[in-house]
């Protein structure tokens, strides 16, 4: 089965090397005369770019504590393409709008054939998203994945609905007869399955796994 090829709609971004020019190569003009909008965000997002790619735990910070709401579900559903490669579907239901999403998944017990290859967005609810970027730690098997709506351009939040909102791609480092198994995760310092408000209020969704056969 050909596997589709790698399509990742996300900010690469060198770690310690954050500016704003690297957003798309243009946030630097963009948002020269709108810095109030997206700056308003920082307490959200604890300094999305600066801190996230240089201390990857410091992200989505919103204030006050993290609502437990089951309303809100994030869902991944996997599928096995052929003998080394599985493809992962991220899923999200929201009553609501949301702005910002915090993603951290763990694949494997540390000791899993597997390795993440990439991520998609095309197609996805976030495709028109702002800001798209993960930190991989091969060693731990985690990925964490964050997503904004708005940097200041005047995007809007993630209406309410449900679909995908993230795609990833993994492929085995030999042929296995050991299934894929991903699960969300805490990443220190303070990492967890988070969604944000438009109004900066954290929400913990309820989250479930499915293994399409």
């Amino acid at each position: 089965m050909t596997i589709p090829p790698t399509r990742v709609k996300m900010a690469t971004i060198p770690a310690g090397k954050c500016t704003t020019a690297h957003w798309n190569g243009e946030m630097t003009a963009r948002y020269r005369g709108d810095i109030g909008s997206w700056v308003r965000w920082i307490p959200a997002v604890g300094w999305a770019c600066v801190v996230f790619l240089q201390s990857p735990g410091a992200w989505a910070q919103a204030k006050g504590p993290h609502v437990p709401d089951s309303s809100y579900r994030v869902g991944i559903e996997l599928e096995q393409l052929d003998a080394t490669h599985w493809d992962v579907l991220v899923q999200m239901v929201n009553p609501g709008p949301v702005a910002a999403v915090t993603l951290p998944f763990r694949w494997g017990d540390g000791r899993a054939p597997y390795r993440i290859d990439s991520a998609d967005y095309d197609g996805m609810r976030t495709e028109y998203f702002a800001l798209k970027t993960y930190y991989v730690d091969s060693t731990k098997q985690t990925i964490l994945i964050g997503l904004i709506s708005d940097m200041g351009a005047g995007l809007p939040p993630l209406e309410a609905g449900g679909g995908g909102i993230a795609r990833l791609y993994f492929t085995a480092r030999r042929t296995t007869d050991v299934p894929l198994t991903i699960d969300t995760t805490f990443i220190p310092p303070a990492n967890t399955l988070r969604l944000v408000t438009p109004d900066v209020k954290a929400i913990s969704p309820l989250f479930m796994r499915k293994v399409r056969k």
